[in-house]
């Protein structure tokens, strides 16, 4: 089993001016490991990187939206994963429209899945 590096603890910005809201499309959150510990037989190792620390990187590098991704790390447990009800608030900032809504929400998910055929 091998471990990962630590992430940075004093992270600084950069002279880079980013759209607004750029997105960063994969990162992932572990820990606190005492809430949601690691299971046996993972192939890796992470260290703590904490949604805390994950949304304070991305203010400071201009990130305004990100996909977190569930880590193998984690196998099939979503506990770590951000707040489900947060997430469910977000989706008419993401889509405003109705017809936005039903496109990511129910037409896109059914086409991808299969649902109906």
């Amino acid at each position: 089993m091998r471990d990962e590096a630590a992430p940075v603890a004093e992270p600084r910005g950069h002279s880079v001016g980013m759209a607004a809201l750029a997105c960063d499309a994969h990162c992932h959150i572990y820990g606190l490991f005492l809430r949601f510990p690691l299971p046996r037989g993972r192939s890796f190792t992470p260290l703590e990187a904490l949604e805390a620390a994950l949304r304070r990187l991305h203010g400071l590098l201009g990130f305004g939206q990100a996909v977190i991704v569930q880590s193998q790390g984690y196998g099939f447990d979503h506990g770590p994963m951000p707040d489900d009800g947060e997430l469910v608030g977000l989706v008419a900032a993401i889509a405003p429209s109705e017809v936005g809504r039903r496109l990511m929400l129910v037409d896109n998910p059914a086409r991808f899945f299969g649902f109906g055929d």
